[in-house]
């Protein structure tokens, strides 16, 4: 079983670590099985700069602690290649802001858990 499809001409690669089920208008699915693919987003804590004109309160709100968390860069993701998409988790599409990354837009049901995919989405 392929880890991609290929429709008009246009490969999606999924890298998401589970299989994408695209639930179309018409009621037919397109299942697009995961690549084996450790795909990591590299991550860091700062502290907040000071909020607040008072020395003793900086990066802090009371006694707690704020910080940001940045997102630097993603590691094992395939470089951009023509008439190619990936589909990846929306952590790594929203660090990396590239055209050929895709995020599925998930379809829940009543209960609350996914079912499928409405397609995709870019975070560009």
């Amino acid at each position: 079983m392929s880890n991609s499809v290929t429709i008009d001409g246009i490969t999606i690669i999924n890298l998401t670590g589970e299989s994408v089920n695209v639930l179309l208008d018409d009621g037919e699915q397109i299942i697009i099985p995961a690549l084996e693919n450790k795909n990591r987003v590299t991550e860091s804590q700062q502290l907040v700069p000071c909020l607040n004109e008072e020395a003793a309160k900086a990066f802090y709100i009371g006694k707690i602690p704020i910080w940001d968390k940045v997102h630097s860069e993603a590691t094992n993701l395939p470089d951009p290649a023509p008439n190619t998409f990936f589909i990846v988790p929306e952590l790594i599409a929203r660090t990396l802001r590239r055209e050929d990354l895709l995020v599925p837009i998930i379809i829940r049901d009543e209960k609350g858990e996914i079912i499928g995919s409405a397609g995709f989405s870019r975070i560009i």
